[in-house]
């Protein structure tokens, strides 16, 4: 396997790896505070794990060359990770609507609408697209989420 040549998806897959080790930072987080909930704590604990290995399967995705049919048949599987960890974070966001964890949903939010926007771009040190500022918006989310829920 070999490294893809575009600058912006080796950023997307290394900010993949940075949002995959938030959300796994985030489960620990979570279940060594233990203050919520155990319901509450498994659906964020099993949404959290859903985006950690949505975005192992996006950093591989982005960052490496791969053969038509298994990237293919990656994808398929990311966007179910990601679907089951959107309806799961609906089923909490519904449930703390107006709780601590509003910042951590303004976060998710504002990633949306960056990941919407195509033709994103800023270099900062690196070349970042529309998903790599997703990435790194979403990990920011993830924090705020588990500080939330830490306290409530």
């Amino acid at each position: 396997m070999r490294l893809t040549a575009s600058r912006t998806e080796r950023t997307t897959a290394a900010t993949d790896v940075l949002l995959s080790l938030s959300a796994t930072g985030g489960i620990v987080l979570l279940r060594s505070l233990a203050t919520a909930t155990a319901w509450k704590l498994h659906l964020w604990s099993a949404t959290f794990a859903l985006i950690a290995v949505a975005a192992v399967l996006g950093a591989v995705y982005h960052g490496l060359v791969l053969p038509e049919r298994p990237r293919t048949v990656l994808w398929r599987i990311l966007t179910a990770c990601l679907s089951t960890a959107i309806s799961l974070f609906a089923v909490g966001v519904v449930h703390d609507a107006f709780g601590v964890e509003a910042a951590g949903v303004a976060a998710s939010m504002l990633a949306a609408g960056a990941q919407a926007a195509r033709n994103l771009h800023v270099t900062w040190v690196w070349e970042f697209d529309h998903n790599g500022i997703f990435h790194l918006i979403q990990a920011f989310g993830v924090i705020l989420f588990c500080v939330g829920l830490s306290r409530g």
